[in-house]
């Protein structure tokens, strides 16, 4: 099993770091061959190809990395990653910057590279706030997991649930559409009219489209059942399979293990979604800094999520307390889906908004404001979460090496990836009192 995880390593790093810039040169021929409405979209479309090959070499070549010196037994390294307020000044500097830049004309060719740096820079601050929360205990994370969860979020974890969400849709258009035909023919014949149009025009939805799909009822059950139920089950089990796979390389993980890198790949996943979804607040110049914002304040739910997946895996694989592992993950599923619910409700109250200031649009600003509040409220205690847990754990699992000895540990195993739990005390370990 390890050597297999480690191949594969090896080869989906190399693979992710030249597919990458292939399939961002693939998207610069189609902007540039494909009709160009302005600026904006040039802009938008190189910001994506230029990430799409910053993901593949930033997050493949590590991978690579990490799974050919486990390969050749190289002594491992302790994993280092700069506090917290480190990162959030350079975020704070690229927002700064960037919004400079989108509103200069000769300059804003290079919003790409701060739209880059704004989508990866809130994971890992969130990764780096986990991180000094733990304390000393962090310092026995060697290198090569850490940076293995973190790919496998950003690569793995992100292809996975991009595949299966794309299947998902499929199905639930396929449903839909059954439905709607029964329901209402009516509005099924004006979705077919809008599909031929932006067939023919090559152009997406509009507003007036969007709208339109607003209000089926059907239509919306079907949204929102994606977005707050199955796209959350699905991205969490993709994300937090980085745990079982470093386990699988002999690691015996322990509780702070399994969070810290179930938060690893969670940033990772991030990284991905920030740098690729960030790209719409670039049609939206003057706004830019406050959009990348609220993009990056969703990264702390996706650390904290996987990190709870990360540590239900624990349980089940090292524990074998199947309840503690499936209770955490539901845990993790509900917070995801929590938060996308209330992202979704909000921008639907937006389309469906009429703007005549009648009772139907009072209400649906009143349910727009506290969902807001709710949210702030959530991402508040997703933050203390990512701090609270760690500390939590550190309190109640007893000491295992101390930095030097762990170090000193990955380079006596060779490959920094097995376990390294101090023998000095093996009774404290089997206390009873240890366990939650």
């Amino acid at each position: 099993m390890r050597n297999m995880i480690l191949i594969f390593s090896v080869i989906g790093g190399v693979a992710a770091a030249i597919l990458g810039p292939l399939l961002a040169v693939v998207l610069a021929a189609i902007s540039l061959l494909g009709p160009r409405a302005g600026r904006a979209p040039a802009v938008s479309t190189a910001s994506m190809a230029l990430g799409v090959a910053a993901v593949g070499i930033g997050l493949g070549l590590p991978l690579a990395w990490a799974g050919w010196r486990a390969w050749q037994g190289r002594p491992g390294q302790r994993f280092r990653v700069p506090h917290w307020w480190v990162w959030l000044l350079l975020f704070l500097g690229v927002l700064i910057f960037g919004q400079a830049v989108s509103v200069t004309g000769p300059a804003a060719a290079l919003m790409p590279l701060f739209q880059i740096a704004a989508g990866a820079l809130p994971p890992l601050i969130f990764l780096a706030w986990a991180f000094d929360a733990a304390g000393r205990q962090a310092s026995r994370i060697t290198r090569r997991p850490a940076f293995g969860s973190l790919a496998w979020g950003g690569l793995g974890g992100a292809g996975l649930g991009l595949l299966g969400e794309l299947l998902l849709v499929i199905a639930g258009l396929v449903v839909a559409l059954i439905a709607l035909s029964i329901t209402d023919p009516e509005l099924t014949a004006r979705l077919q009219a809008i599909a031929t149009q932006m067939g023919r025009t090559g152009r997406g939805l509009g507003m007036s489209e969007l709208a339109q799909l607003a209000s089926s009822p059907v239509i919306v059950i079907a949204g929102l059942t994606l977005l707050g139920i199955l796209a959350p089950a699905l991205e969490e089990v993709a994300k937090a399979l980085a745990v079982p796979l470093v386990a699988g390389t002999g690691r015996r993980l322990t509780r702070l293990d399994g969070f810290l890198f179930g938060v690893a790949a969670g940033a990772g996943f991030a990284v991905v979604e920030g740098i690729l979804n960030g790209t719409l607040a670039l049609r939206m110049s003057g706004a830019w800094a406050g959009l990348m914002v609220f993009r990056g304040s969703a990264a702390a739910m996706h650390c904290l999520a996987s990190g709870l997946m990360g540590l239900g895996w624990q349980a089940i694989l090292v524990e074998r307390r199947w309840l503690r592992g499936i209770g955490l993950g539901l845990l993790a599923v509900l917070l995801h889906g929590a938060w996308n619910m209330s992202a979704g409700i909000i921008s639907l109250n937006s389309l469906q908004a009429a703007g005549t200031g009648g009772l139907g649009d009072m209400a649906r600003m009143g349910v727009t404001a506290l969902l807001v509040m709710f949210m702030a409220g959530l991402w508040l205690a997703v933050v203390s979460g990512l701090a609270l847990i760690p500390r939590r754990i550190v309190r109640q699992e007893p000491p295992t090496d101390s930095p030097e000895e762990a170090e000193e540990t990955d380079m006596n195993s060779g490959t920094g990836l097995e376990p390294t739990v101090s023998t000095a005390e093996p009774a404290v370990a089997a206390k009873p009192e240890d366990e939650d």
